[in-house]
């Protein structure tokens, strides 16, 4: 009779057991979940469709489910959405500073360190320069100032400086004033290889006076990197093969979160080169040539082009 309980008593444990384990895998994903509300109320829609994924592969919770599909839309929706950067930064006021004669370069780094510090990192303020690079270190500013927000403090930059600031969605920037900052890149890509890159976005960067070949080959690699290595794109400069060298790019202030194609206006800028998309290449063209093309991205006959293609995708190290 003690033998036959044996076994009943090792399966009422054994019950008890899985009973006590299955009550804490469901704490478990109770708390799981919370955390996903949590994310998701704060708007970091990322961490939340990760929180989500997790609870409907553990329970096949109808609700994890609808919650990851309001996770998805949400992120499409801020991938397209233009940003205020200059309301933004007009929020934030910086509660004391003072230069004296500090450069242009090291003031408008700190503004982009401070500016990310005071928001909680929820702003990235990213500078680029379109002027000459001496002026980074050239130029010099001198004023203390109290609670005062980002936006005025580059207009009293701006006023000691010579040069005018215009916010754009990624980018607060500057160019000497007399001549402007506006660009004549060509419109904002809506389809093909130019809407690709526009999704696209890379998390950081920082180019030193890199010159023009070094930069494009940069960002074809880095815009492989963000896609995984599964697709990239080729670059071809139709214009003289000197160019490649000669021009030089530079972003000497880290930039964060920056679409490819957004990039690639950038360096066009710093470089006087206007960049078409074709179906299956990026080709950029001096300005003075693009002006006088009357329709964009035809070839010209015996145009001569630098050889600048690179195929998918060849070893890349680059040195910061």
């Amino acid at each position: 009779m003690r033998i036959q309980q044996i076994p009943v008593l090792l399966l009422t444990a054994f019950l008890a057991c899985f009973a006590a384990v299955g009550v804490a895998r469901a704490e478990t994903l109770k708390e799981v979940m919370a955390k996903a509300d949590a994310y998701y109320a704060a708007g970091n829609y990322e961490e939340a469709l990760k929180a989500y994924h997790l609870v409907y592969q553990n329970s096949r919770s109808p609700r994890a489910m609808a919650k990851l599909k309001k996770c998805e839309e949400q992120i499409r929706m801020n991938q397209h959405k233009t940003v205020d950067l200059g309301a933004e930064l007009s929020r934030i006021l910086i509660p004391e500073v003072s230069f004296k004669n500090a450069d242009l370069g090291t003031v408008l780094e700190y503004l982009r360190v401070k500016t990310e510090e005071l928001s909680g990192g929820k702003v990235k303020a990213n500078f680029v320069y379109n002027g000459p690079r001496e002026d980074l270190k050239d130029k010099t500013v001198n004023f203390s100032l109290r609670s005062t927000p980002v936006t005025q403090i580059l207009s009293y930059i701006g006023s000691q400086t010579g040069i005018r600031f215009t916010f754009e969605p990624y980018a607060v920037v500057g160019a000497p004033a007399s001549e402007g900052s506006g660009s004549n890149q060509p419109a904002t890509p809506t389809s093909g290889l130019g809407r690709t890159l526009s999704e696209i976005k890379i998390a950081e960067v920082t180019l030193k006076e890199a010159d023009l070949d070094t930069a494009l080959e940069f960002l074809r690699q880095k815009t492989a990197e963000a896609m995984n290595g599964s697709q990239s794109f080729n670059i071809i400069y139709s214009g003289p093969p000197e160019d490649l060298k000669s021009k030089i790019v530079n972003f000497p202030f880290k930039l964060s979160n920056i679409p490819a194609a957004v990039l690639l206006d950038y360096v066009g800028r710093q470089t006087d080169v206007i960049f078409r998309y074709e179906s299956f290449a990026v080709v950029g063209r001096p300005m003075e040539k693009e002006m006088l093309t009357s329709e964009p991205g035809a070839d010209n006959p015996g145009e001569e082009k630098a050889d600048s293609s690179f195929p998918i995708p060849p070893p890349f190290k680059f040195d910061q």
